[in-house]
């Protein structure tokens, strides 16, 4: 073994090094006992372990060799400070500097950093001697570093943010990382840079004289954002790759006629990408892209980076490059612009330098482009480890490292160690011995040996081959203010994770002791430290068995935990569950569509789906069992992307993902869940399940004091109208969740409210234990009331509702007892025309906020709530409305329904519920059989759903009887003319049903743009046909019409209207016979027609041949123009 650090004050890297791997485990046994072992660090076996002192040493020497015994052909990347890599990427391929843009610059950054390497206070010093030169509002570098203090933080990331602060910030920490990075020996054999990350590149690689012209471009930057007038632009973040985001932001824009006020601007990796663009179109585009299903946040930024609409700003930019010189750089050094190697020419590099800022950011083809050109390990030489994160995204399933010099979760000196070791350990040559403080002043600089340009060309082969994977951490990274739920919707996406230590919080000296004993004895040992990404070319698995744990859960005991299929004690969780409305009864008293919904099965219901706050149920319980010592506090920065249903068929299963995350302090732990739908035998989606939640769990050793409640400030304070029975008619939850027990004062703020603890012992149909950790019945309950807010408004379009986002659940004391009430204060934050916000807080009975679930955002859906309410009894309502005909109206026989598609419903999950509340249960297994397009299944229901409801109208109207829609069948008979049948009653209690004997109505349906029609007669044949009025030309008339009808039309005044009324009434007549036109129109003979009002026809040719009884029948033809230039014909056999 060999000891690179003298000093014993702080973390040191051990090489533990043999000429063949049984004789490094020996070594390492040695070591664990105590004995001293000595090796050549230069033996082709070697493995690095950190640590801080002699214990910690032992104790990971152990936990190495067992995993060396056990895996000995898998790579060792532990956190506990443990690197190991049976194939060193350091032999296979280059290393490449990147540097970070704008954005990664953050408080704190560089922690420790002058302290262990003073040798960077020049650097510093020349920062401060800029701020002095530029003055206010820059500041120096170390102002960023340490010099602000608590109380002062929201003005210094305000200063942070400035474009001049945050350039400058960024190119001086990676000037400062750099030297060390040399210091260091590390090799530089290519290099490129992000966004403004560039300049930095370009300085490193000796291409541009900069570092004396940074007060230059601190000028420039603010002459920019002065020039721009603050900017009107805005960035998003979207959690999808730019190939996916950009036709969604072309076709959105181009039917707005914008389509240049706004584009993808940055394409960073496979799952983040970063549209620009002015307020009004980006507006759009966020409205689209959430449409689309992906997770989208708004930047703070106001600059058209990276896009043309930079160009009008670059006047200042371009003067100072004209001053800089530049030259052919002594590395390969790559453009963002092109994704490929600079030339040499130096004014092409200039030229290419300048038009990189208005030109998109192509990131993921300059990675892929570097590793296709040899390069197999990435140093980030720049602040909180952005760049990483994109590398680990896009070369994801191949051999690569990517490493972070500074990353929140560690002081940027002890992460430096931990980058040193894994080098090391990739066999890149450096100098460990450079890491003593002392060593590297006795030595000097004398043992930094700069890589010749002949040594770099060779590294950096054309067509070198390329095999990798790694984990997704974050999407806050572009810019420091991000919001953490981009965070989350990319760390732990697959085996490859970040995982920084417990609580989160930048080691000091002392506290760094206690926390790597800690680490040694129970930190898992295959998770990526500080951003590094590493992988062998195959799936990555996580050994439960052989983790010491034995695989079990500390709180087994919780009723929404599934199988274990992956647990590292404290870091990381993996279960799966089966979605069994079977067992899980409380999912049927939550289903989407409503309950009451049969006479003759009472028992049919909606779709079951996973209750918005059991699913934060799951998160939670999952969280815990990572910190089964703490509770929880929070959950937070939830988005719902995906409902999870119950079917009773076909169950889904869903993965729970549980991973640490890093923490503000060491007083809270944070762990991000993931729920993921992995499909059924039906859909299977096999290695690619859909995310359908992800959020952010707190947990703490004890619950926060709870806060005395405000009061809730109503305007126009009145008593509520709405009844709890109105209240629940208008929901679609059933006994189990009805736990609103008075509806008090409403105002234009929101509603007071008392709720009462439901009893639990009846939402499982198994024996398990129901023990909750929050109560997800109480705060589904909670949010009731806020529905009887909705149903006091006037306007009652688009209260449909369902959550996709809540900004934080929080908790002040522990699972309430059943019976236990509690006020409850529901508000409405804000309101769009898509978007609902509430937020809801439960007071105990002394006036203390037992929990508070705050900015629940719900999507709204548009149905025809005047005329229905989708959740409510399905007997009183209809989703269609009545057209008139002059046969309806003087008829009693006769009943007709106009439908027009509501895009809502034609969703996927959402025409699935409604079948299960329209359809009869053999309609319902043809709907789910059915080998077709999801367009023609819409299509299929809604035919159904508008020949229902005029059967019902005129059931009513007959009989007084108001029918279900599920308790009526529909068929086709053999020549495909659709009929009624009265469902068949199996409960001996069937109220309003028809007779099995009952005489059920002819029904006819004709579509046409998204619009059905339908009409139904107990005592007629009849048909319903529609035609657009449109120019036509002879040779249609010569196809279409007899002699007879030819004039007919020749008397009409309005030509085009008349003839489309023949087309509809021939297509209607021919519809009632149920045979159809038999590929004739002249098969149906039209004997009178005005055009519009009434026509007169009869059957004739091959379709009288056929239905020789039709002799003498004569048809009436009622004929209504609608607003859209259709002609509707509605016909009865009027012989009849």
């Amino acid at each position: 073994m060999t000891d690179t650090n003298a000093s014993s004050d702080r973390l040191k890297p051990y090489v533990i090094a043999a000429e063949s791997q049984p004789q490094l485990v020996a070594n390492l046994r040695a070591l664990a006992g105590g004995e001293s072992a000595t090796s050549d660090p230069h033996a082709p076996e070697r493995l690095l372990i950190v640590a801080d002192s002699e214990e910690t040493l032992r104790l990971l020497a152990t936990r190495a060799a067992d995993r060396l015994e056990r895996r000995p052909d898998k790579p060792i990347h532990d956190v506990g400070g443990i690197y190991y890599y049976p194939e060193p990427l350091g032999l296979s391929g280059g290393i490449a500097w990147l540097f970070p843009g704008e954005g990664a610059q953050y408080l704190g950054m560089l922690q420790g950093l002058d302290s262990q390497w003073p040798e960077v206070e020049s650097v510093l010093q020349q920062c401060d001697g800029f701020a002095r030169q530029i003055g206010p509002p820059f500041h120096s570098l170390r102002y960023f570093i340490d010099g602000w203090q608590q109380d002062d933080r929201d003005r210094a990331e305000q200063l942070l943010r400035r474009l001049d602060n945050a350039m400058l910030s960024v190119l001086s920490a990676g000037w400062c990382l750099s030297e060390v990075a040399k210091m260091l020996g590390v090799p530089m054999q290519a290099a490129a840079g992000h966004s403004a990350g560039e300049l930095a590149a370009l300085m490193t690689a000796g291409s541009m004289e900069l570092t004396t012209e940074l007060p230059m471009f601190a000028n420039v930057m603010n002459q920019m954002e002065v020039q721009s007038g603050g900017g009107d632009a805005e960035l998003l973040a979207v959690a999808a790759a730019a190939d996916k985001v950009q036709p969604v932001v072309f076709q959105t824009l181009s039917m707005a006629g914008m389509s240049d006020q706004a584009m993808v601007a940055m394409d960073n990796c496979p799952h983040q990408s970063i549209v620009v663009g002015r307020r009004e179109a980006t507006r759009r585009v966020r409205e689209a892209i959430e449409k689309a299903g992906w997770i989208v946040e708004a930047l703070s930024l106001q600059q058209p980076y990276h896009t043309p609409m930079f160009a009008p700003l670059m006047d200042p930019l371009r003067a100072a490059f004209d001053r800089v010189g530049f030259r052919s750089p002594d590395v390969p050094l790559y453009s963002c612009a092109t994704g490929e190697r600079f030339p040499d020419d130096s004014d092409q590099i200039r030229q290419l330098s300048l038009a990189h800022w208005h030109n998109p950011v192509r990131f993921q083809s300059l990675i892929q482009q570097m590793y296709a050109d040899g390069v197999r390990l990435f140093l980030e030489v720049g602040p909180r480890g952005n760049i990483s994160s994109f590398v680990a995204d896009i070369l994801r399933g191949q051999p690569h490292a990517a490493i972070p010099m500074d990353t929140p979760r560690l002081s940027t000196a002890d992460q430096i160690v931990h980058v040193a070791a894994q080098l090391a350990a990739h066999h890149v040559p450096i100098q460990l011995e450079a890491l003593d403080l002392q060593f590297r002043q006795a030595q000097g600089n004398s043992f930094v040996q700069p890589s010749p340009r002949e040594e770099v060309a060779a590294a950096i082969a054309p067509g070198s081959v390329s095999v990798m994977s790694s984990h997704l951490e974050t999407m806050q990274q572009l810019l420091a203010e991000q919001s953490d739920v981009m965070q989350q919707f990319l760390v732990a996406k697959n085996a490859g994770r970040t995982i920084g230590p417990r609580g989160g919080r930048r080691a000091t000296a002392g506290n760094r002791s206690r926390r790597r004993l800690a680490a040694a004895a129970a930190l898992p040992t295959d998770d990526i430290l500080a951003n590094e990404s590493l992988w062998s070319g195959e799936e990555h698995a996580f050994e439960e068995a052989a983790s010491g744990g034995g695989g079990g859960l500390p709180r087994p005991e919780l009723p929404l935990l599934g199988e274990v299929s992956e647990f590292e004690p404290g870091m990381h969780l993996v279960m799966h569950r089966l979605l069994d409305p079977a067992i899980e009864h409380y999912a049927t008293h939550h289903t989407v569509g409503g309950r009451e919904v049969s006479a003759i099965r009472p028992e049919q219901c909606g779709l079951p789906v996973m209750p918005m706050t059991f699913t934060l149920e799951m998160m939670m319980e999952a969280a815990l069992q990572l910190a089964p010592e703490r509770v929880v506090c929070s959950i937070s920065r939830v988005q719902l992307s995906r409902w999870l249903a119950f079917y009773e068929r076909d169950p889904i299963t869903i993965r729970i993902e549980a991973t640490l995350m890093p923490s503000d302090d060491d007083a809270t732990t944070r762990v991000l869940v993931r729920v993921m739908d992995t499909g059924n035998r039906e859909e299977p989606f096999g290695d690619k399940p859909k995310l359908a939640a992800v959020g952010t769990v707190t947990l703490a050793a004890a619950y926060p004091e709870a806060p005395l409640a405000q009061p809730l400030e109503l305007t126009d304070a009145q008593q509520c109208e709405t009844t709890l029975k109105t209240m629940y008619n208008n929901l679609f939850h059933g006994e189990l969740f009805q736990g609103v027990r008075s509806l008090a004062k409403i105002g234009k703020q929101g509603i007071e409210s008392t709720i009462e603890v439901l009893p639990r012992d009846e939402l499982f149909r198994d024996d398990r234990p129901v023990e909750f950790l929050g109560d997800p019945v109480l705060l589904d309950v909670a949010m009731h009331p806020n529905a009887a807010w909705h149903l006091e408004q006037p306007d009652q379009t688009g209260r449909i509702m369902l959550p996709f986002e809540v900004k934080s659940v929080e908790f002040f004391g522990p699972r309430p007892a059943v019976g236990t009430r509690f006020e409850c204060h529901g508000s409405l934050d804000e309101q769009s025309p898509r978007h609902f916000t509430h937020s809801v807080v439960s007071i105990d009975g002394e006036g203390r906020v037992w929990n508070r679930i705050n900015g629940v955002r719900l999507w709204r859906f548009y149905l025809p709530f005047h005329e229905v309410n989708f959740h409510g009894p399905k007997n009183v309502y209809h989703l269609s409305e009545e057209f008139s005909t002059q046969a309806s109206a003087a008829d009693d026989a006769i009943a007709t329904a106009r439908f027009a598609w509501l895009d809502d419903l034609s969703q996927p999950t959402l025409l699935r519920a409604a079948a299960e509340v329209l359809l009869s249960e053999q309609e319902y297994e043809d709907f789910i059989d059915a080998q077709i397009p999801h367009a023609e299944k819409v299509r299929w229901v809604f035919g159904r759903v508008v020949a229902k409801d005029a059967v019902r109208r005129l059931w009513h109207q007959q009989h007084g009887q108001r029918l279900y829609m599920s308790d009526i069948d529909t068929r086709h008979d053999d020549n495909g003319r659709p009929y009624a049948l009265p469902r068949r009653a199996k409960h001996p209690s069937a109220g309003d049903v028809p007779s099995a004997d009952a005489v059920m109505p002819n029904i006819s349906v004709a579509h046409c743009n998204k619009i059905s029609y339908a009409i139904a007669s107990t005592a007629r044949r009849v048909g319903v046909a529609v035609q657009p009025i449109a120019d036509f030309d002879e040779a249609q008339v010569a196809e279409a019409l007899l002699p007879e009808e030819v004039s007919l039309l020749s008397a009409c005044e309005n030509r085009e209207r008349c003839f489309a009324a023949i087309l509809a009434t021939k297509k209607a007549v021919a519809k009632a016979t149920g045979l159809g036109l038999l590929g004739d129109w002249k098969n149906v003979r039209v004997t009178a027609c005005d055009g519009e009002g009434q026509a007169t026809a009869d059957t004739a040719g091959n379709l009288l041949a056929q239905l020789p009884a039709m002799a003498g029948h004569r048809w009436t033809a009622i004929l209504t123009r609608d607003e859209s230039r259709r002609i509707i014909a509605t016909v009865i056999d009027a012989t009849v």
